[in-house]
């Protein structure tokens, strides 16, 4: 039996996206950035259209890291594989991130959004994290070494861990929308994680369900 709560307890209610969307047109030999901005340009498209459905096509498509944005729901649909770069340009500029408890800019999120409210990524696709051995895991920032990078004094958009000047990387998450509210998150594998797997952090109202998670082998 569940256990009695001395707090009122709102139920969520799963995001309504409506009945617009549109399909991005993908081609199979279509370079990593080209299937980015195809993605990334739907998705602003239907941001600016007042909010919908964004469907990424069956196939396997290299991507960097996706932007979600207010009213916008991204499904990658059965049969669809998002294969995330090792390249650590395909992560940049740098974003509002947090990593161990500390704020700063980083790579952000494979699948990213910021400050926005009524977003989802969901469908049956799967989305595999960038290879082993390559650029973006190589300079990533180990636990045991946050204090040697980490200027504490600094205040956090001012804290660059983006791999340029010789500084190291904060690895993106998987799924990381910050400060955002009424998010969904649904029924995708995730594959080979670099990094956490399902990260919201200081968001509001959000759901996550049938998500199956392969992180290392």
């Amino acid at each position: 039996d569940a256990l009695p709560i001395s707090f009122p307890m709102p139920q969520l209610q799963r995001p309504d996206f409506g009945t617009r969307e549109a399909r991005v047109k993908l081609k199979p030999k279509m370079t990593c950035k080209q299937t980015t901005a195809a993605i990334q340009k739907a998705v602003e498209k239907m941001n600016k259209a007042g909010g919908g459905t964004v469907t990424v096509p069956a196939g396997e498509w290299t991507v960097g890291r996706i932007t979600l944005l207010s009213g916008v729901c991204l499904n990658v649909e059965k049969g669809a594989v998002l294969n995330f770069s090792g390249n650590l340009e395909d992560y940049l500029p740098a974003v509002f991130t947090r990593s161990a408890g500390v704020e700063g800019m980083g790579t952000g999120s494979c699948i990213y959004a910021y400050k926005q409210h009524h977003i989802g990524i969901t469908g049956q696709g799967r989305l595999v994290g960038p290879p082993k051995g390559t650029e973006i895991r190589k300079k990533q920032i180990g636990y045991g070494s946050f204090d040697r990078y980490v200027d504490y004094d600094a205040p956090p958009t001012e804290r660059f861990y983006d791999g340029r000047d010789g500084k190291g990387v904060f690895s993106p998450t998987f799924i990381g929308p910050v400060e955002c509210t009424d998010v969904l998150i649904e029924g995708l594998t995730l594959e080979n994680s670099i990094f956490w797997n399902i990260v919201p952090t200081y968001c509001v109202s959000v759901i996550i369900r049938g998500m199956r998670v392969k992180s290392t082998d």
